[in-house]
């Protein structure tokens, strides 16, 4: 398996971000089940929300004529903090508080756990640094990312501000521009520029199913399609659909729970190699207020 300190880090950040999403609901839902919804990020200076994700992941790949599988269970805990908020944009700080890793393959297993004295895995060093680590983010009301600090301790300059802001925005650029109502549909387009290995770009459907005891159920559907990027040392092609619904509280603004299958396919080009392969994950999210 190749590896690359560059595309780690980059699949640690949107594991842990990709799935956070956070709507508001203005006024309370009615009987009738026609009532449209106001759906917009809009917080309280402090509120504290606390995450846990877990991923399972299946990679298959062919290196060099040789088929490779790889299945990797993750498990991240991490907090939002509510530094500041005044319905136009608000400040977050995220922390990260544990990371759980068990990867299998031909080449054997590899375990990490942030909390285990036995499983604090040196070949993920730049994981362990993780705990306890916290950066910034401001979002404004339409869940684009305005400012971005404090992430020194990923090293250097291995992802640009401007890759790091795409990829934190595909988490809060969801919302609709207008009311909508139980059955409604808007669409989203994003591209993600992913430090010029490639550009990713998502088509997001998103449809309200549904409003009950004060839960907003969400179904979600994207399909995934990759540019060139500009770097020579890199190349990476992927395409696939994303699909899953998540519960929302309308009191609060937080994700309850979230459930989302990806399919992907396509091929890294590196060192005069061609690695096709094919990546089919699970995510399933849980959060509460602290």
């Amino acid at each position: 398996m190749l590896k690359s300190t560059y595309m780690f880090r980059y699949l640690i950040l949107s594991l842990i971000t990709i799935c956070i999403v956070a709507c508001q609901n203005d006024g309370k839902p009615g009987g009738s089940g026609n009532t449209p919804y106001d759906l917009k990020l809009q917080l309280k200076t402090g509120d504290h929300f606390r995450y846990e994700m877990s991923t399972i992941q299946r990679m298959n790949q062919t290196l060099m004529g040789k088929k490779m599988n790889i299945d990797q269970e993750m498990l991240f805990v991490f907090d939002y903090d509510v530094l500041q908020s005044n319905g136009q944009s608000t400040d977050m700080q995220v922390t990260y508080h544990r990371i759980r890793m068990k990867q299998k393959s031909d080449a054997g297993t590899v375990e990490l756990d942030t909390d285990s004295a036995e499983l604090r895995n040196p070949v993920y060093k730049d994981l362990l640094k993780l705990k306890g680590k916290s950066f910034q983010i401001t979002v404004n009301s339409t869940g684009e990312i305005t400012k971005l600090s404090g992430m020194e301790f990923l090293g250097g300059n291995s992802m640009s501000d401007s890759s790091l802001k795409s990829m934190l925005e595909m988490s809060f650029k969801l919302y609709p521009d207008h009311p909508v109502k139980p059955g409604d549909q808007w669409n989203i387009e994003m591209t993600n520029d992913l430090g010029g290995v490639m550009k990713m770009k998502l088509n997001n459907t998103y449809e309200l199913i549904r409003v009950e005891k004060e839960l907003a159920e969400i179904k979600c559907q994207s399909n995934i399609s990759s540019e060139k990027g500009n770097t020579q040392q890199m190349e990476m092609e992927l395409s696939g659909t994303q699909n899953g619904t998540m519960q929302m509280e309308l009191a609060t603004g937080m994700v309850r729970t979230l459930k989302m299958k990806q399919k992907m396919s396509g091929r890294l080009k590196a060192s005069n190699m061609d690695i096709p392969m094919e990546i089919e994950s699970d995510v399933e999210l849980t959060g509460s207020k602290r």
